[in-house]
Parts: structure tokens; C-alpha cells; sequence
């Protein structure tokens, strides 16, 4: 700042060894001159009144915790990382369209091979998919409910997320599939889709923004719940049965189950202390209640259905039943290795692959 002329001290009558004070209504300023030897420039000191916190402007501290957090450095590794995952993103398109390139030559070449061995490709061709809306399908409705976003972390919701997928491959791959339903298939679980699995919008699946009492009528609704007092016999096509799409490890026990009584629907649990003797923990996956459900809608008997799709980790014995004869019980084996038991002629391996819990459980 340039020294004010002498010229215009002395009309003001400041001289140089004074010290003038100018007041304003928000702010004092003191001006102060030393002592002038020559040409040497004024020291001036400016001082002002400090704001009160009361006046302060609103956001000022978030503005200054942002601008203080953009400012961290980013390290080296965070910016590989970050451009691999934009890179991955970027080259997705062009991935995919060369796996369909590959697989349709591989199904060009195997369709020639076949021409030229005369072999005809209906007697090698898979069963037909039946989709929902195929008479062979089932008419009973079941669905997932996908409004507890807000209570998972994003590591539960990718569980839930690849849960409701194995749920759509043992609809798909079923000879008479149910009518599936995703309810409040928004926020996080939609978000994840949307990202990770592509074309996911054309699945043979009922997609469902709203929840479940937009979905179905409240007399037609029966929430599957391990602390429902009422047991689940048979499949009914009239009702809608519901499994709650929450992975929590038991930190929101009891949850789907006071959800079923405040909105005054049906709620009941699975018949699996008729029928199985469990091990250790008694908590079954998203998929597994779906998949039993399946089996029991194929064959009608519950202790099947358990049997072919419990873990044998979790189950301890199964309980006697004279419907199979020559067996009192069938015990399955260690939790750490695959098991390999037989009934009735019948082989049966399972994977002990640990997988995550979901908020049912079954019966004591």
C-alpha cells in the first residue's frame, strides 16, 4: 500500500508522529505513522473488530472442513487403484461383446461338427427353460423383500445381492418356476445391479419399486419369519410368500417378524424342527429358504426338500421318518469338507462352503 500524501496529512491535520483513529459501524480502523526520515514510507496498521461466532456465516466451518479434505494428497496407490476400476468400467462393452463373439463361433463350429456326424440337435439339446408366464409354470407367488437397504452396510447388501441371484437361477432352472417377485427393488440392492450385472432388467422376474403392500393384498400375504408361531404345511397359489432380504448376522433378530404383525399380515415359519435336528448355528441364506421352497414344490415333501438343500454342516441328524424305510435317521458329517451321504440309491454331496446368514432362522 502506497504512503498517503503529506500533503494531505497535514490538511487533516495529522502530523507525522500522530496516530488518527477512524471508526465506522462494523469496523475500527487505526492508522499509525511513525516517524518520517526522508523519503522513508509510513508504517500503516490496519486493525479490524472481530466477528462474533453468532454472525458468522452459515457453512463456514463444512466449506472449510471440504476445502481442508480436497487438499489431503491422494496417494499413489489410491490413483492406480482408481484408474484400473475406470479403466475396467471403460473396457466392460467391449469385453462383453468379444465373449458373445467367442461363444457364437464356438456355437458355429460345434453346430458344423454335429451336420457333419449327422447328429441331430434335438436329441442333444437341454430341457426348455420355463419361464412364468408358460402354463407349466407354477402360480405361486414369492417374493423378496428388498426395503431394508438402510440397515445393511454395502458389504450385506452385495450379499443380499448375489442371494437374490442363486434365487433366480433355482427359479430358472426349475420345471415349474414361481412366480418371483423383487419388492422395493430400489436405493443400494438396485444401485448394485445396475452397476455389476448387466442386461439384469431383462430377467423373467417381477421387479417392484414399491413395497410389499403395494405389491399383494394384505389377506394374501404370509411373511416367512422363524419366530412366527404358526407352521407353513403347503403352498397355497392364492398367497404370496415373502422372505425378508436382509443379511445382518442376527443384529436385527426379530425384525421381519414385528414388521408381519404391525402391517397385520400372515407370517409363519418352516417345518424344519419336524424334520431336521440342526447344528450349531440354525440360520439359513436368502437363496436356501427359496430353493427349499422350490423342492418342496417339485416333490411335496419337506423332509426332501431340507434334505437336498440344507448344508450338511448345519444338520446334525435328520429325524425318523417312516415314509423311507430301512433308515431311523440320516446323519451328515463334518463341517470343514465336502459330504457325501446316500439314501435310497440316491448320492448326495454338498459343499461345506460357509455361507452368509440372513434373518431366518429355524426353529428350535
Amino acid at each position: 500500500m502506497e504512503d498517503p500524501p503529506s500533503s494531505t496529512l497535514a490538511a487533516s491535520g495529522v502530523k507525522d508522529t500522530d496516530t488518527c483513529s477512524v471508526q465506522k459501524e462494523d469496523e475500527d480502523v487505526t492508522l499509525s505513522a511513525g516517524k518520517v526520515h526522508g523519503d522513508c514510507a509510513k508504517e500503516l496498521k490496519f486493525s479490524s473488530k472481530i466477528i462474533p461466532s453468532e454472525v458468522m456465516p452459515i457453512g463456514s466451518d463444512n466449506k472449510n472442513q471440504e476445502s481442508s479434505e480436497e487438499s489431503q494428497p491422494v496417494s499413489k496407490r489410491q490413483m492406480k487403484r482408481q484408474a484400473r476400476h475406470e479403466k475396467w468400467i471403460a473396457l466392460k462393452p467391449l469385453r462383453r461383446q468379444k465373449e458373445k463373439d467367442k461363444l457364437r463361433e464356438k456355437k458355429r463350429k460345434l453346430k458344423e461338427e454335429r451336420e457333419r456326424l449327422g447328429i441331430d440337435e434335438d436329441s442333444i439339446r437341454g430341457p426348455k427353460l420355463i419361464r412364468m408366464a408358460d402354463p407349466e409354470a407354477s402360480s405361486v407367488s414369492v417374493a423378496i423383500d428388498c426395503s431394508f437397504d438402510h440397515l445393511m452396510n454395502d458389504l450385506e447388501v452385495r450379499k443380499v445381492a448375489k442371494q437374490i441371484q442363486r434365487c433366480y437361477a433355482a427359479n430358472r432352472r426349475s420345471s415349474s418356476p414361481f412366480q418371483f417377485h423383487l419388492c422395493g427393488f430400489k436405493s443400494k440392492t438396485k444401485s448394485w445391479f445396475d452397476e455389476k450385472v448387466q442386461g439384469y432388467s431383462n430377467w423373467d422376474v417381477h421387479f417392484h419399486k414399491g413395497p410389499v403392500e403395494e405389491v399383494f393384498p394384505k389377506d394374501k400375504v404370509i411373511y416367512l419369519s422363524s419366530e412366527s408361531e404358526n407352521i407353513l404345511e403347503a403352498l397355497d397359489p392364492s398367497k404370496a410368500y415373502i422372505i425378508g432380504g436382509l443379511v445382518d448376522h442376527n443384529h436385527q433378530k426379530g425384525l421381519c417378524h414385528e414388521i408381519a404383525k404391525e402391517k397385520g399380515w400372515h407370517h409363519a415359519q418352516l417345518p424344519i424342527g419336524s424334520f431336521v435336528e440342526m447344528n450349531g448355528r440354525k440360520v439359513l441364506t436368502i437363496n436356501q429358504v427359496f430353493e427349499i421352497l422350490i423342492a418342496f414344490s417339485a416333490s411335496h415333501d419337506w423332509r426332501e426338500a431340507f434334505y437336498h438343500v440344507l448344508p450338511a454342516r448345519k444338520v446334525k441328524t435328520f429325524v425318523q421318518d417312516s415314509t423311507i424305510e430301512g433308515d431311523d435317521s440320516i446323519k451328515l458329517g463334518s463341517e470343514n469338507s465336502k459330504e457325501t451321504e446316500r439314501s435310497n440309491g440316491q448320492e448326495v454331496t454338498e459343499d461345506a462352503t460357509k455361507e452368509e446368514c440372513t434373518t431366518y432362522e429355524s426353529p428350535s
